[in-house]
């Protein structure tokens, strides 16, 4: 899809950034248009390359829009969230919402439902950094900073083993990556970054049916079954 938008083959920057927000196609609309806008791609011989700042005002803005058009329950819960980091355990922003966990299930289901968090294992994250600098843009700057403290100050322990956890994670997606070849790694980063299977195999030089052989391998190995599943596991394992 960022091919389409671009209307040419997207530099590794590019790339990156359209990983950083999820496999939103909405996100991923407003972060080329939003780069257009502000005349931060530049294509030459078929290579659009970022020369911008990510994100773009306009990414920018939608991000903050759909944080302030959730309940409020629910936008509380994804800015409280935003100041654990980019992974949270529900139980700890309902300690820093003085609320019960059961209490926050109905606000949990409109975040994902809104594309604003995913599930990850026993925690809710942030489909992607691009995602949480939008959520964190929506809180003032002077409030976000103490928030951050407060996290830090009230749950201490629980923090630690948060941060413990996330390294946990790392290293199961580590584990996980490392088990395709060097082939389908380049193929599932292609894919991850927004390319059709038509642009994959133009860029590989291969035909559209290995493609498709090679990404049912990549599911079947990496235990996933879409592009966004895939899009989410490279953001955990960027190398």
């Amino acid at each position: 899809m960022l091919g389409d938008l671009l209307g040419a083959r997207p530099d590794e920057p590019l790339r990156q950034a359209a990983a950083e927000l999820g496999g939103n196609p909405r996100l991923l609309v407003d972060l080329v248009t939003g780069l257009r806008a502000e005349d931060g791609i530049e294509t030459a011989d078929g290579i659009a390359r970022l020369r911008g700042t990510v994100p773009p005002e306009r990414l920018r803005t939608t991000l903050v829009h759909k944080v302030r058009s959730l309940t409020p329950p629910t936008r509380k819960l994804v800015q409280v969230g935003a100041g654990l980091g980019r992974a949270f355990l529900l139980a700890d922003a309902a300690k820093l919402l003085r609320e019960a966990p059961g209490n926050l299930l109905l606000c949990a289901d409109e975040a994902l439902a809104a594309g604003l968090l995913v599930e990850s294992g026993e925690r809710l994250s942030f489909p992607g950094r691009l995602v949480w600098q939008g959520v964190a843009d929506s809180v003032a700057p002077s409030v976000f900073a103490p928030l951050r403290a407060e996290a830090e100050a009230l749950l201490g322990e629980s923090t630690a083993e948060n941060r413990e956890s996330d390294d946990e994670a790392g290293q199961e997606s580590s584990a996980r990556w490392s088990r395709l070849t060097s082939a389908e790694r380049h193929i599932a980063k292609l894919v991850g970054s927004g390319l059709t299977n038509r642009q994959v195999a133009r860029d590989a030089m291969i035909s559209t049916h290995t493609v498709n052989y090679h990404l049912r391998s990549i599911y079947r190995k990496l235990g996933i079954r879409s592009r966004v599943d895939l899009t989410r596991l490279i953001h955990q394992n960027p190398r």
